[in-house]
Order: structure tokens, then C-alpha cells, then sequence
């Protein structure tokens, strides 16, 4: 639900519900801010905490030019993750390449990501490259009171998947004033011990509110 530098800065809080293979119900909550630093760069952090004991950290910054009618963009992100059940922690960092026009956004790239022992961060594996990806559309101009689309990707804010393993979501949007907004979205996501499981056992509801300033 990341906006781009053409958008005011916002907060939004969002309310979780999923299910899986492996965490049956769960809840929780997000909180995501977004700030255009300038007209070719904007930043954005993002923290979920998920009823499962798993809680995510993640920071973007977003540098990019408007070229035509539309624009090009890098995406560079950390990203922390706690799953206390499992007793271990992830460290990634990631780099995107992305364009963007009125109805659709595609980004491609590639991350690292190390996985810890919370007992002992000594005890650990590292996972060195894979590639990240994100194709969107929307049925309607960025700007319209409301909108729905669709995505497909191996990653979020919260987490990064392998390549082989991707998510597909619905995401929505109305605006109720000029400064506030609901947004939804729904997702279907692999699920099982540190997502190694490739069957798509999991899915979540996210719903909240936007504040622009």
C-alpha cells in the first residue's frame, strides 16, 4: 500500500486477521508512516506486531525522476524479524529497480537476508542473494476517491520470500474526507516453518485508516 513522492505524507493503522497451516488464527496490527523528503525522494518505516509473536521493523528509501508519463525509481530497504515461537530472528536488506505509471507498477530486484539464533546470534546462516519482485495494477487513476487492484509479489514490508514462492494480493482504497482514507487488503501467502512450506496454507485480511497531513 506504499505510496510514491507525488503523494502527502501519511500515517496509516491497519488491523490483522489471517490463518495458516501452522498458526491456525491470529491478529494484529500495522503501523506504516510515509514522507516525501523532496520531489526525488521519499522515505517510509513500517512496523507489524502479529499475535503469533512475530514482529517486523522495516525502513525504504525511495529515490526517483518522473520521465514522460511515468516514473522511474530504486527501492532500498533493511528489514528486522522477530519470531519469538521459533527462537530466531532475520536481519535482510534489500534493492529494487522499479517503474511506475498511472495504472500499474513493476519493481525487480534482489536481497540478502540472515537468519539468527535469538539464543545465540553467533549460531547463523546467511542467505547471500535471491530476487525480489512486485507487478501491480489498479483499475482506476491514483488520484480517484476510490480504487482496487491486484498484485503479485515475494515480498512485503514485513517480510522477504524466496523467488519461487509468491504472494498475490487485493488491495483497495476509499477516501471518506480530504485527509482520511480506509484501506483494505487480502492476501494469499505460502505458509509453514520460516515459509520453507510450498503450499499456500496462509491468508490475511488487513484493514485501517489512512491520515494524510
Amino acid at each position: 500500500m506504499a505510496g510514491t513522492v507525488r503523494e502527502p505524507s501519511s500515517v496509516s493503522a491497519l488491523a490483522v486477521v489471517g490463518t495458516d497451516s501452522v498458526s491456525d488464527f491470529y491478529g494484529g496490527f500495522d503501523i506504516y508512516g510515509y514522507m516525501p523528503v523532496s520531489n526525488w525522494l521519499s522515505a517510509s518505516a513500517a512496523a507489524q506486531l502479529l499475535s503469533t509473536g512475530t514482529y517486523s521493523l522495516s525502513a525504504l528509501c525511495s529515490p526517483g525522476l518522473s520521465v514522460g508519463g511515468g516514473r522511474i525509481f530504486l527501492d532500498a530497504t533493511v528489514l528486522y524479524r522477530a519470531l519469538t515461537e521459533s527462537a530466531v530472528s532475520e536481519l535482510g536488506f534489500a534493492l529494487l529497480a522499479g517503474y511506475e505509471r498511472q495504472y500499474f507498477s513493476l519493481r525487480v530486484g534482489v536481497c540478502s537476508k540472515t537468519v539468527y539464533d535469538t539464543g545465540n546470534v553467533r549460531d547463523s546462516f546467511r542467505e547471500p542473494f535471491d530476487f525480489l519482485y512486485k507487478l501491480a495494477f489498479k483499475i482506476r487513476p491514483s488520484e480517484s476517491r476510490w480504487n482496487l487492484g491486484a498484485s503479485l509479489a515475494n515480498y512485503t514490508p514485513y517480510e522477504f520470500e524466496r523467488t519461487w514462492l509468491p504472494m498475490f494480493f487485493i488491495f483497495g482504497n476509499i477516501d471518506l474526507t480530504g485527509r482520511l482514507s480506509v484501506l483494505c487488503e487480502a492476501s494469499l501467502k505460502p505458509a509453514g516453518m520460516m515459509n520453507m512450506q510450498t503450499t499456500f496454507g496462509g491468508f490475511s485480511f488487513r484493514t485501517g485508516i489512512c491520515f494524510n497531513f
